[in-house]
């Protein structure tokens, strides 16, 4: 017999939509797994070539003091 003081948190519907999950095989899951390692490979190959990617503003004053001291070594 139902506890009358206690009602149900949710009511059921009946007509609500019934989804069943079955367990994938590994055929199944390969191509989500190839896209996923495909997707990393090409996200730290991005990184790595945004790290070592030439500077847009190169400072040039060390390379120019360098040659002032060279040239003044050699008079």
């Amino acid at each position: 017999m139902p506890n009358a003081a206690k009602p149900s948190p949710r009511p059921r519907v009946v007509d609500a939509e019934y989804s069943y999950r079955r367990p994938l095989s590994l055929r199944e899951l390969l191509p989500a797994v190839g896209i996923g390692v495909g997707a990393g490979v090409f996200a730290f190959y991005l990184t790595q070539l945004l790290l070592q990617r030439t500077p847009i503003l190169v400072d040039r004053r060390p390379r120019a003091r360098a040659r002032v001291l060279e040239s003044s070594a050699d008079a």
